[in-house]
């Protein structure tokens, strides 16, 4: 039975993809030779594409003319259609491999469960592969297939966490709340302690300290445990970070003590190199660079061990930071170096943008920087990036700026810092911004702005028996080896 041109057509319309002489002929009813004529037509009218002689396939030439051929069914009719096209697919087999294509067909075909299952897992495959802007298409359509509020948190989570690794954290508090308005504390206590510590991490890199505070705080009046297991060593790391950016020097030291005693045992030994970068962090803060770069190579040796590349990235990033302020641009540059060599970087996003703004603050030291792409990059600062960092990078730069004798440029640099942390001041309440602006390198910045930079810097550069025991030159060899980083 050869089929109708117009049937030929619906079925090329309503697959995105390339289609086989087999996958027509089953999608049609119809053997495969008597549509090569058709097909043939198609073809040669310029609306169908054509791949290959021996094992040729098929596909619509224009999108946006498929889209209207399938909106031009019927429902009935194009439902019908789908559900051919998604049997096909499924009965294929590896279905992985077709997540996508699954995910196209099962809603047009009324296969609800069907839609948010390949919907998600397509997500999670896009994702995967670095495919982020699809991952995103993938849970936003698998939100219009959910059944129950379960799957509504789930796909919230997807997108809250598909954010924050992008780097985007205040596109992901919305999501993170939607989710936690479909939990139960009671009920699922696991899944809503782990939204509430995301929701709490993605305001911390916004610099909203104290509404990270208030979410964290929830976790202790709601779960009955928090005084004992890993969720709360969690907690009170959440809380060192925290405490660290809001300056609670001494309460960010006495919980991460308490979690640097307990990760001693073998349950909790997994939290170390966690404890130590934030203890590492909190030391550079206050200026003890030699403590600080002991617990970071600890630190960089504890997530090698867990082969947690990110974790070490985190680790050479805080690093990078105190080199350069402290003018070993030597070391900072083959540290960056390093950094930037890694083809594993691309898959952290958040991260390789905080990589990205270290070496633009190293070129800046180094005399080599373009005014007009730092304009540009500033339009970013309140949608992308982690808001320490901008902090750190509009610091560095005026700091550059100066040993430069580039006074004007120092003056709109460090005006740029100080607005990141007027922004970060109002959102605290007064006695917490008190404490705030105490933070060692908070005031230093304070004390800056009220100094007249047109006067020249003598930089204060560290000896270099304050470095690490191994050498500064060797502050680099804390990266992972590069033959496969992620052993």
């Amino acid at each position: 039975m050869n089929p109708s041109p117009h049937a030929l057509r619906q079925a090329l319309a309503a697959h995105p993809g390339w289609m086989s002489g087999p996958f027509l002929a089953k999608v049609l009813q119809t053997p495969a030779e008597d549509l090569r004529p058709a097909l043939d037509e198609l073809v040669s009218a310029g609306l169908v594409e054509l791949s290959g002689q021996d094992s040729p396939y098929w596909k619509w030439k224009d999108p946006a003319a498929a889209e209207a051929e399938v909106a031009a069914m019927g429902a009935e009719e194009r439902r019908d259609l789908h559900r051919r096209l998604y049997d096909f697919i499924a009965a294929q087999g590896d279905s992985d491999s077709f997540a996508g294509l699954l995910a196209e067909h099962a809603g047009p075909a009324g296969l609800r469960a069907e839609a948010f299952r390949w919907n998600m897992r397509a997500g999670e495959i896009s994702a995967a592969a670095g495919n982020f802007a699809g991952a995103a298409r993938y849970y936003r359509r698998a939100l219009d297939f959910a059944a129950e509020p379960g799957q509504e948190a789930s796909t919230y989570l997807q997108l809250a966490n598909l954010e924050c690794h992008l780097g985007r954290f205040a596109a992901a508090e919305q999501p993170y709340r939607e989710a936690l308005a479909r939990l139960n504390g009671e009920t699922n206590p696991a899944a809503w302690l782990r939204a509430v510590q995301s929701l709490a991490a993605a305001l911390v890199e916004q610099g909203r300290y104290a509404e990270a505070l208030n979410e964290l705080q929830k976790v202790r009046a709601r779960i009955p445990d928090f005084g004992s297991g890993l969720e709360r060593n969690v907690i009170l790391l959440h809380l060192a970070q925290v405490y660290i950016g809001m300056g609670m020097m001494r309460e960010a030291d006495a919980a991460l003590q308490e979690v640097g005693d307990m990760s001693a045992r073998e349950e909790f030994a997994s939290l170390a190199p966690y404890q130590q970068l934030l203890s590492g962090k909190l030391e550079v803060i206050q200026g003890r660079l030699a403590p600080a770069f002991r617990i970071f190579e600890e630190a960089a040796r504890g997530f090698e061990i867990q082969g947690d590349l990110a974790g070490k990235l985190e680790v050479l990033l805080s690093i990078s930071a105190p080199l350069m302020e402290h003018y070993l641009l030597k070391e900072a540059q083959a540290l960056l170096d390093q950094l930037s060599s890694w083809e594993e970087l691309k898959d952290f996003p958040a991260l390789d943008h905080s990589v990205k703004l270290r070496r633009l603050s190293l070129g800046t030291f180094l005399g080599k920087w373009d005014p007009k792409d730092l304009d540009l990059l500033s339009q970013d600062s309140a949608e992308i990036g982690r808001v320490e960092d901008w902090l750190t990078f509009w610091f560095h730069l005026s700091l550059a700026a100066r040993r430069l004798k580039e006074s004007k440029s120092a003056e709109t640099f460090l005006r740029k810092a100080k607005a990141v942390l007027d922004r970060i001041s109002q959102g605290l309440e007064p006695g917490q911004r008190e404490s705030f602006l105490r933070r060692p390198d908070i005031a230093r910045i304070l004390r800056l702005s009220e100094r007249d930079l047109s006067q020249p810097v003598t930089p204060k550069v560290r000896a270099r028996r304050s470095l690490p025991s191994s050498g500064p030159a060797e502050a680099a060899t804390l990266a992972p080896p590069l033959t496969n980083p992620k052993k």
